[in-house]
């Protein structure tokens, strides 16, 4: 099946497109109905496509020898594989459907072409890369400095979308809990016993937080960890403004 310009053009990474450019993208890209856990682009492959997510999760993992683990997980409107269709180089990790996922396939060679002939398409290109390598330093700082505990508080904030004090359920595997904030088992056991004493239980498929801003005292956010859209942050006050015109990547989220 192919996908129509206006399917395209609800995603912003390519509003600057004309529409004779969308439309000749459109006819030469494809949908891919994904069951989950299916693989579709695979680590040391150069990519053959760039990535649209419409539906579904998606899982970016890194395998080395017998040991893998998901490094991020990508929500519908997610452009990905940017970095490697850029370069044409090969992908450091696998992307997996984490369930039953909708995936826009666009050609490489085509998205190349087009950062040749369309200014403000490259300039939405350079600008979704340069905002990806500030959320990897953010990930690169978070484990250099915050410990475990932090780490899962933070990432229950970030799930719960929430920052009241009701309660939330996070449903989560452990396994997949300990993936995301880079820890083995026995660590995010000891963790999730820290986090006790903030309102935290574990159940057999998921976490309950009795209390959000309960987390806030163990893992406040912060510009150097977590995404606050780049906010200006007051130091004294504690408080951010927003800037405008900015998106989250490690693959574009617009």
């Amino acid at each position: 099946m192919r996908p129509t310009a206006e399917l395209m053009r609800a995603a912003p990474f390519f509003g600057s497109l004309p529409d004779d450019a969308l439309i000749d993208l459109a006819s030469e890209s494809y949908v891919l109905e994904l069951p989950q856990s299916t693989v579709f682009m695979e680590q040391g492959d150069k990519p053959s496509h760039l990535c649209y997510l419409i539906t579904g999760l998606a899982h970016y993992s890194s395998t080395i020898s017998d040991r893998s683990a998901v490094v991020v997980e990508l929500q519908p409107g997610c452009v990905f594989s940017i970095d490697a269709t850029v370069v044409n180089y090969p992908l450091l990790g696998n992307y997996c459907a984490a369930s039953e996922s909708t995936v826009v396939m666009l050609p490489s060679g085509i998205i190349r072409s087009l950062l040749h002939t369309h200014l403000e398409f490259s300039l939405q290109v350079l600008e979704t890369l340069a905002l990806a390598s500030r959320n990897a330093k953010r990930l690169v700082n978070s484990l250099a400095v915050r410990r475990g505990t932090e780490r899962v508080a933070a990432w229950l904030l970030a799930k719960s979308g929430s920052r009241t004090h009701d309660p939330v359920y996070v449903k989560v595997k452990k396994a997949h809990l300990a993936q995301m904030c880079a820890m083995g088992p026995e660590t995010l056991s000891r963790s999730l016993f820290e986090l006790k004493s903030y309102g935290v239980s574990a159940t057999s498929d998921g976490i309950i937080v009795s209390d959000v801003s309960r987390l806030l005292q163990i893992a406040p956010p912060h510009l150097a960890f977590d995404d606050l859209a780049d906010a200006e942050i007051d130091p004294e006050a504690g408080t951010t403004a927003p800037l405008e015109n900015l998106s989250m990547a490690l693959g574009s989220k617009q």
